[in-house]
């Protein structure tokens, strides 16, 4: 969501990936990319699950490049499939993941990386997750 931007964010079309690494190694969860299969392909939506709103589309010439474009107050949802390598129920998965990041373009000249933090599988089971924390721009 772009709460203090001037001008517009613009989320650059690319593979996020979600970081597992662990003190004695690095690992990382890439997005599935390049199937031909349409249910695999990342997808935006609003945060209500519907379309996203015309307004926050990008234009037709630049679809291929941008996942949308967030003017003042405008959020989006960006949809992708993780390729969890030898977790055949999610549970590894849930518990190592701890955010991934994405590209963002502010106003059409700075570019820049957001971490996204997830909260810990254990503590949304248990009921111990005291401090949830908001992305701003």
């Amino acid at each position: 969501q772009n709460v203090g931007a001037g001008g517009t964010i613009i989320l650059p079309r690319q593979a996020p990936a979600v970081d597992a690494s662990t003190r004695r190694t690095a690992e990382e969860y890439p997005a599935i990319q390049g199937s031909s299969d349409r249910r695999f392909r990342a997808r935006v939506t609003g945060v209500d699950g519907g379309e996203l709103p015309l307004r926050c589309r990008p234009p037709r010439e630049r679809a291929d490049d941008e996942f949308a474009r967030l003017g003042l107050f405008d959020a989006a949802v960006i949809k992708v499939y993780i390729n969890a390598r030898g977790d055949p129920i999610n549970h590894k998965f849930y518990k190592k993941a701890k955010s991934t990041k994405i590209l963002v373009t502010v106003e059409g000249i700075n570019t820049f990386p957001l971490e996204i933090p997830f909260i810990n599988y254990d503590e949304l089971n248990y009921g111990g997750a005291k401090d949830v924390k908001t992305v701003k721009l």
